[in-house]
């Protein structure tokens, strides 16, 4: 007598030939509703029902931490204490966190003076002055370096502590330039800093031949920290990112 045995349904087959579906992958849904996205992509793709399911969560995922990181960069936006200025000889604007840093009164040279409260463990500054620029021939951004290092003399001259870690161009939103990064001391502690040379570049090109007279010459120092360990980390981290990153030249702020 002929043994029985059971035998599986072959898996239908789509237009193109191809199983609806993967055999051991069970659905997520009852058979009676249909195909699941993962399933009709797998069947459009031929690729497994897995490996399509993985990269659609991974996708889901991706823009759930993209939108909570955009709630977040707004939240932080709207904590931000806005400066405008409009006084000559140029204007600008930026914003701050108040309850890091306080707006104190400008030293005399300077027209906007940022620092850490006196109770803060890290000392911070950030100092915007106007500085115009002698005569020269040529391109600004071939004077800036020339004119940088000089700076960068009277720096070491006025303050013993005073370390050039290294100089670059600069761009700040808009604003184009160049750069000190240094190290120096504050009460005897490690610090570090950044002075950067920026310009209100009209065109927005480079290539256009650009000679501005006036720059704003900012300044800020971090003392070391877990923050800022070197000065490269200066503007890219603690409440001088703020002020550092939103700078920029007239009236209106984004």
């Amino acid at each position: 007598m002929r043994s029985s045995s059971a035998v599986s349904p072959a898996p239908e087959q789509s237009p193109s030939g191809r199983p609806t579906y993967t055999p051991g992958v069970p659905s997520l849904v009852r058979d009676e509703f249909g195909p699941t996205l993962p399933e009709l992509i797998a069947d459009r793709t031929g690729r497994p029902v897995r490996r399509v399911r993985l990269t659609i969560f991974a996708a889901v995922a991706l823009l759930v931490v993209l939108g909570l990181g955009v709630r977040f960069a707004q939240r932080e936006a709207a904590k931000l204490d806005s400066v405008v200025m409009t006084d000559a000889p140029f204007a600008f604007n930026l914003g701050y966190d108040g309850d890091r840093l306080d707006r104190v009164a400008p030293l005399p040279g300077e027209r906007l003076r940022l620092t850490s409260p006196p109770s803060a463990e890290v000392p911070q500054r950030f100092v915007v002055r106007a500085r115009t620029l002698p005569a020269y021939r040529g391109d600004v951004t071939g004077f800036l370096p020339l004119y940088a290092s000089g700076i960068a003399d009277d720096m070491a001259r006025e303050d013993p502590a005073f370390v050039l870690r290294g100089e670059a161009r600069a761009r700040i939103n808009d604003n184009p330039g160049y750069m000190l990064v240094f190290q120096t001391k504050i009460d005897g502690a490690t610090a570090y800093g950044r002075r950067l040379l920026l310009y209100d570049d009209l065109d927005d090109d480079e290539s256009t031949l650009n000679r501005p007279t006036v720059v704003a010459d900012i300044t800020l120092i971090n003392g070391r920290s877990k923050a800022v360990p070197n000065a490269n980390a200066v503007g890219g981290n603690g409440a001088l990112k703020a002020p550092y990153r939103s700078f920029r030249f007239g009236d209106e702020r984004p």
